[in-house]
């Protein structure tokens, strides 16, 4: 079975505003889910958080994975628990609690919803070497996404080469009977890279 993946540039992310400053949507499916009605199964975002402290919208039964790009990020629950991240450094949560920043920073989110399973993770990619993915993944639905924030990188997967450019979202999808094999990632710069694995029950 055929693989599907797609390029989400800047240009087709959705921009809104939140109350601490500024969301852009990246990815979200299913495609037609709305994430006021926390009818997806997951959503990729990034964010600004230009005000502090800020109040972080609690979804019930949603997971959320948050990751700052750019500086550290401190994070309080029920105003008596803070967590400190430091950039490209994950942290998980349940969006049900109450949560602040208390801090000012870009960050990059993943949501999780009615039943998918994922992860996200960061990679240090030194220039002119490859980071080599291996999937193992054979059984139910599942996506892998690459985010590059600051240089453009390029990825090789089933004998096909795309270039995904600064801030963009690669993303692949594979169905029960298919595999998404090896998948190569290289930059002329060091970077950091942001790896996301989603798997859907079926």
């Amino acid at each position: 079975m055929a693989i599907n993946f797609c390029v989400i540039k800047e240009d087709d992310f959705i921009k809104s505003v939140w109350s601490g400053g500024t969301t852009e949507q990246i990815y979200i499916y299913p495609h037609d889910a709305i994430y006021k009605n926390a009818d997806f199964l997951f959503r990729i975002s990034r964010a600004t958080v230009d005000i502090m402290p800020s109040d972080f919208t609690k979804i019930s039964g949603v997971k959320r994975f948050i990751m700052p790009l750019d500086s550290e990020l401190t994070l309080t629950h029920d105003d008596k628990i803070d967590i400190k991240l430091m950039p490209f450094q994950v942290y998980e949560f349940s969006a049900e609690i109450d949560t602040s920043s208390r801090s000012i920073a870009k960050d990059f989110n993943l949501m999780l919803a009615n039943g998918a399973q994922g992860d996200m993770s960061s990679v240090y990619l030194e220039a002119n070497y490859a980071f080599l993915y291996e999937d193992t993944q054979f059984t139910n639905k599942y996506f892998i996404g690459f985010y590059t924030p600051f240089e453009e990188v390029i990825i090789n997967i089933n004998d096909q080469s795309i270039k995904l450019s600064e801030g963009s979202l690669f993303i692949a999808k594979s169905d029960n009977d298919a595999h998404l094999g090896y998948i190569n990632i290289t930059s002329k710069q060091s970077t950091h890279i942001i790896v996301i694995k989603v798997i859907i029950q079926t």
